[in-house]
C-alpha cells in the first residue's frame, strides 16, 4: 500500500492554543493517527477541519458528485 497525503497542515499544539470546546476538529493521537470529533484529553494536536472552497464546492455539484 502506497501512502499519500496533501502538504502539511497547520497542527496546532494544545497548550500553545486551545482547543476549542464543542466544535468538531481534526485530532492527531499519541500514535500519530487523525481522527475527527470533540477534543479529548490525550490527544496530541488538532487542526480545524478543512474547507472547500467555493470554486471547488460549485464545480463539483455541477458533476452531480456533491449535493
Amino acid at each position: 500500500m502506497r501512502y499519500h497525503a496533501a502538504p502539511p497542515g497547520e497542527w496546532l499544539h494544545p497548550d500553545d492554543t486551545t482547543p476549542p470546546k464543542g466544535s468538531k476538529i481534526l485530532m492527531l493521537n499519541e500514535g500519530g493517527i487523525a481522527t475527527i470529533g470533540l477534543w479529548q484529553i490525550g490527544m496530541a494536536a488538532w487542526m480545524p477541519l478543512p474547507k472547500v472552497g467555493p470554486e471547488l464546492k460549485d464545480r463539483l455539484r455541477n458533476e452531480g458528485r456533491l449535493k
